[in-house]
């Protein structure tokens, strides 16, 4: 076993108890990681508490505001109970690290690594040989009844030495400076992400306290985990597609999969991305299907194959076991090794280390008692008052139970529920973990502590520890559970070298002259899909927030206050409106006249109402939720808008009166920040398939908001002083006022108005500007189709461009004889709009699905002839 050896070798400091900007008084009883029984620092703490007395409590308030803005600012966030609804919360993080010093480290460092190589044993016997079971050393029923243990799983082989790839333990020390493992993780780690972005953040704010501290950099740690994943690739390619497998924004980590991926190179994909033909694993993408040959996995074990492995979720791969089977290619962690996420192996773990390497098990676990031995469940029953009880198999679910904060009646409950079914629950001593101080309120105050450190195997055997991790704190009264889900209050990792740190590249290796240039990006269907719905959804919003403003600022207007016209006008486009968004259409009464709609209650319901489909509310977040499913594709400047666009879609529900300006405080906010996240995108972003794909939905979109503005308000005929209002309202929802009014003066008519929104190419806001811009971006899309031969999508847009430019501009402001209508606008508007719509359905099935027709078996029809 380690036995603390921080008393040892930590040489106190005796000059004076230091003060950490406020008094900082441990907690009795308690081992504190920063104090002494004396009170006085530990040795690797000495830097960093010289480092606070120089900055002071004021700027380390400062700093730490910095850096929840800018974790606040990158999105750092998880998902609630995997919210549709896109239910975020960021996680608060502490500016005081946790520090170990690298001799301290080395130590923890060398139980780990024999622990990793302890589980990769266990996994290898599961499903192998056995004889772990076979000789009694492990209960049979701990791994049968595991809902972690996967018979498809059984007797896959591996191209590495190791099936237990990427593994993850929590740690905490007890009040005798022992530290212990609290749990280990194996399916699929959760936190190197926050890990990473945390310690991003923490540099970001405290540069010169890092390279004072002489804290061992991570990056080390990353460039071995992207050159491990490219070597366990099969058939040793040279670049091997690595690929990060998520069940999607949904789950409460999306943000650490989608960073990972960012930071890593790696394409992000979800089940419906990936596909098995001929026993080979292929992504979906733009260019067609590409071969995958490494798996990084954050699905479920039970999810991650929708074919072998029973699973309602749809989250994995159909075939992808028996693709494993046939080694086409490299699952991370293998399927199965949730079997070892398991609190009631904890006690067998000393023999098994006798049996397999013949040592003493470095680092103990937190004891332990599994209650399908008839001796733990006494124990166990008659302790629980003291214990912690966890089932063996929790998958997230049925969390632990502290026997302590239970009633009588409560403990009379779980015993029956144990004694029922004893195998399926262990007993745990609940420990009273160390403290450590947190920046809390610009006072330092102690805080329970414990802390997560990850491994990845290396192809010639054993692991690498990253040099730190992350952790976790609690009050001292709080609930000391949930290990697994690490946003709480976080806290960055530090280990102390001797010397300061050098930079280490990422990149494996650098590129050869003679080794050409190759580029590797591919882009999925599925992140086409989104880019393409966010552009669609952007535009849409906008659109709507200046036909908005338009109806706001008649109604507000006080100089034609109480007009019949103007009244006439806004209740107009309060109807076309309401058609727009609930494709409700208001018809008139017996009389022939419409209904009065109240202004206040349709704004209202157009900005905030949720359930319609067209609300600004639901447009927003279907937009947030599109651009959070491609959240590895965004810059920072980028993401950080999108946040700002869901801060003011919120700060729009604390409105109470639609009729009064703050409605159009808060609108402009919105519409400046859509603004802001076009031009990032029109700058930042390669004119890639990427981009033009969120370009093309964005015209396809704004064509369409056109065609609506000019059918609901400009086809019917009204008197001339209703109609030149609308005629203006169009104008300048459309954004094309003032162009107007400087080429056309006073001179205010329909021909000019549809002249200019319809047929005048140099006009952005034109609908002819949208369809020359979105031929030009269809024709340079990846073909789909034989060379010689239009596709769907680009036979539709040119349909509709066509049709654009050859229709007689006189036609259009012509009145249809016995009609009140503009029949010429109507018609061409409607034509245009279907083709638009068929062109959206088109381009779905060229790009964004890869399926293939199903074929039957037999068939009754007679084949053609030879």
């Amino acid at each position: 076993m380690i036995q603390s050896q921080t008393q040892s070798q930590d040489k106190r400091i005796e000059t004076r108890a230091p003060v950490v900007c406020t008094p900082y008084q441990a907690v009795p009883n308690v081992y504190d990681e920063m104090w002494d029984q004396q009170g006085q620092a530990r040795k690797h703490w000495a830097p960093f508490i010289d480092a606070l007395e120089q900055i002071g409590c004021d700027e380390l308030e400062k700093d730490h505001q910095e850096m929840i803005r800018l974790l606040r600012e990158n999105g750092i966030a998880y998902n609630i109970h995997g919210d549709p609804q896109g239910i975020h919360r960021h996680y608060t993080a502490d500016i005081i690290p946790l520090i170990f010093g690298r001799e301290d480290w080395a130590i923890i460092e060398e139980g780990l690594k024999q622990r990793a190589r302890l589980m990769d044993m266990i996994l290898a016997d599961i499903y192998g040989p056995r004889t772990l079971i076979r000789e009694g050393i492990v209960p049979m029923e701990l791994v049968f009844r595991h809902r972690g243990f996967l018979r498809p799983a059984d007797k896959i082989s591996l191209n590495g030495p190791q099936r237990l790839v990427i593994f993850s333990s929590d740690l905490a020390r007890g009040p005798d400076g022992q530290l212990r493992v609290m749990k280990d993780h194996t399916a699929k780690p959760i936190g190197i992400g926050y890990t990473l972005e945390n310690r991003t953040a923490m540099a970001n704010v405290l540069p010169d306290l890092f390279r004072d501290c002489k804290v061992l950099r991570l990056s080390n740690f990353f460039r071995t985990f992207r050159a491990e994943m490219a070597a366990s690739a099969p058939f040793h390619r040279e670049q091997p597609r690595v690929v990060i497998l998520t069940p999607g924004p949904k789950d409460e980590t999306y943000f650490e999969h989608a960073y990972l991926a960012s930071y890593l190179g790696y394409p992000l994909v979800q089940g419906d991305d990936l596909t098995i033909r001929d026993g080979n694993l292929w992504l979906k993408s733009m260019e067609g299907l590409q071969p995958v040959d490494v798996v990084i996995r954050k699905v479920e074990d039970t999810n991650v194959d929708t074919l072998e492995i029973a699973s309602d979720i749809g989250e994995g791969v159909a075939g992808y076991m028996e693709a494993l089977r046939r080694g086409s290619f490299a699952s991370v962690n293998i399927p199965g090794s949730r079997v070892l996420d398991n609190p009631g192996l904890m006690p067998f773990l000393p023999a098994v280390a006798r049996h397999f390497l013949n040592e003493n098990l470095l680092l103990p676990s937190v004891p332990t008692w599994w209650c399908g031995q008839p001796e733990a469940l006494s124990y166990t029953l008659e302790n629980l008052p003291r214990l912690v009880i966890k089932r063996i198999d929790s998958f997230g679910d049925n969390e632990s139970v502290f026997g302590e904060n239970l009633t009588e009646q409560q403990r009379e409950e779980l015993k029956a529920r144990i004694q029922k079914d004893p195998q399926l629950f262990a007993g745990q001593e609940t420990m009273r973990f160390s403290t450590a101080p947190s920046f809390i309120d610009g006072v330092f105050a102690p805080r329970h502590v414990a802390f997560r450190t990850f491994m990845v195997a290396r192809q010639e055997g054993g692991y690498e520890v990253m040099p730190g991790g992350i952790a976790r704190s609690v009050g001292l009264c709080e609930e000391r559970t949930k290990s697994k889900k690490l946003p709480g209050i976080l806290k960055d990792v530090w280990v102390i070298a001797s010397q300061p740190q050098k930079h280490v590249s990422l990149w494996i290796e650098t590129a050869r002259p003679d080794s050409g240039l190759k580029r590797a990006g591919i882009l999925t269907s599925r992140t086409a899909e989104n880019l393409f719905w966010v552009g669609r959804y952007a535009e849409r919003s906008d659109a709507l927030i200046h036909w908005l403003r338009t109806v706001i600022n008649l109604l507000s207007g006080s100089d034609r206050y109480g007009d019949e016209a103007e009244y006439e006008c806004t209740q107009h486009l309060l109807r076309a409106m309401g058609r727009l968004i609930t494709s409700n259409i208001v018809s008139p009464g017996p009389d022939g006249l419409y209904p009065r709609l109240d202004p206040g209650e349709q704004l209202k319901a157009a900005v905030l109402d949720t359930q319609k489909p067209g609300s600004l509310a639901n447009t927003l977040q279907a937009m947030i939720n599109a651009a959070y499913g491609v959240r590895d594709y965004w810059s920072n400047d980028t993401w950080q808008v999108v946040n700002s666009l869901e801060s003011h879609r919120d700060s729009l529900g604390n409105i109470s009166n639609f009729l009064s300006r703050s409605v159009l405080y808060n609108l402009n906010r919105v519409v400046t920040s859509l603004n802001a996240f076009t031009g990032l995108c029109m700058e930042s972003m390669s004119r890639e398939p990427g981009w033009m794909l969120l370009d093309i939905g964005r015209r396809i979109e704004r064509s369409l908001m056109f065609i609506a503005l000019i059918r609901f308000n400009l086809v019917e005929r009204k008197q001339s002083e209703v109609y030149d209002l609308l005629l203006e309202s169009v104008l300048v929802a459309a954004e094309n006022i003032i162009t107007y009014r400087r080429r056309y003066r006073s001179y205010l008519d329909l021909e000019t108005v549809l002249d200019l929104l319809l047929l005048d190419e140099n006009n952005p806001r034109s609908l002819l500007y949208q369809l020359n811009r979105l031929k030009e971006h269809i024709d340079r899309l990846p073909a789909r189709r034989d060379s010689h031969r239009l596709s769907d999508h680009e036979r539709l847009v040119l349909k509709a461009w066509s049709r654009l430019r050859l229709i007689a501009p006189e036609r259009l402001a012509k009145i249809a004889e016995k009609s009140e209508k503009y029949k010429g606008v109507e018609g061409l508007l409607s034509s245009i709009k279907i083709l638009l719509e068929r062109s959206s359905e088109a381009l779905s099935r060229a790009y964004f699905s890869h399926t293939q027709p199903s074929r039957a078996l037999t068939s009754n029809t007679p084949g053609p002839v030879p």
